[in-house]
């Protein structure tokens, strides 16, 4: 397993990660790749530089995506959002979503946000 900063390359995965979530606890409505894509990775929020997954070979397992709002950048008591999370069921309470949390924490505070 490797933990990755996102690449265009990875945005089926993640897709196909959202729909197994979705259909896991159908809290969500279903969406089109081109309607995921739009709604996460074309949204203007979407920061790739913030944005993680875990992966094992072409596998996608887990994702996690971060904001740190530029209107914020002089604001010492600023925070960061995470927008999305989430690990592949079967993985789960293996460590990876830890280690996605920490990568978020790790770029909050490169980025001087609490």
């Amino acid at each position: 397993m490797e933990f990755l900063r996102f690449e265009e390359k990875y945005a089926n995965g993640v897709y196909e990660l959202f729909c197994d979530f979705r259909n896991e606890d159908n809290f969500y409505k279903e969406f089109t790749s081109e309607e995921f894509n739009k709604f996460l990775f074309k949204n203007p929020n979407f920061q790739k530089d913030g944005s993680f997954v875990c992966v094992d070979g072409d596998k996608v397992l887990g994702f996690i995506s971060t904001l740190c709002k530029p209107s914020e950048d002089e604001n010492p008591n600023a925070g960061g959002y995470i927008n999305t999370f989430i690990v592949k069921k079967e993985y789960r309470r293996q460590g990876i979503g830890s280690k996605l949390l920490s990568l978020a924490e790790e770029r909050f505070r490169e980025k001087g946000r609490k």
